[in-house]
């Protein structure tokens, strides 16, 4: 009978001691259920930021290309270095005259040749100081300010 008794003692016991373990695994998974929740929540609002970020960035790199295309732009109008006097005298000219010119007429005002004349010519029309005229059969080329050449001569020559 004592060893009935001993084995009921044992069997007890450890019964307890298996409730008391099993309560602090079921405590210890709540706390983890928690932080996974927090965790959950957290990686959420990351998620959210980290988009957030990409539009952001997005939006940025669009504004510097919008920029770049404005400097180049600038940067084409300017030829990357100053305009030559004969081509300030040129834009000059056109401005004051507020009409069209041909290659002839601008060299014979100017005083120098019809090649030089044209090369100069060129360059301007690259960086859209100025533009052709009116264009008529069997007549010279005729050539105008630009929009551009105007704003240039007022900012940069009538300073």
């Amino acid at each position: 009978m004592l060893n009935t008794i001993e084995k009921l003692i044992n069997e007890h016991g450890s019964s307890t001691i298996l409730k008391e373990r099993l309560q602090l695994a079921a405590d210890q998974y709540t706390v983890l259920q928690d932080k996974l929740e927090a965790s959950q929540q957290n990686n959420s609002a990351l998620e959210a930021e980290n988009q957030s970020l990409k539009t952001q960035l997005q939006q940025a790199q669009e504004e510097v290309n919008r920029l770049q295309e404005v400097m180049q732009a600038s940067t084409e109008a300017q030829g990357n270095e100053e305009l030559k006097e004969i081509e300030q005298q040129i834009l000059g000219t056109l401005f004051e005259a507020n009409t069209h010119f041909s290659t002839t007429q601008l060299a014979t005002k100017l005083s120098i040749g019809e090649s030089l004349t044209k090369y100069h010519i060129d360059r301007l029309i690259g960086m859209k100081l100025i533009g052709y005229g009116p264009a008529k059969m069997n007549a010279p080329m005729y050539y105008v300010l630009s929009e551009h050449g105007r704003k240039y001569v007022v900012e940069q020559i009538r300073t």
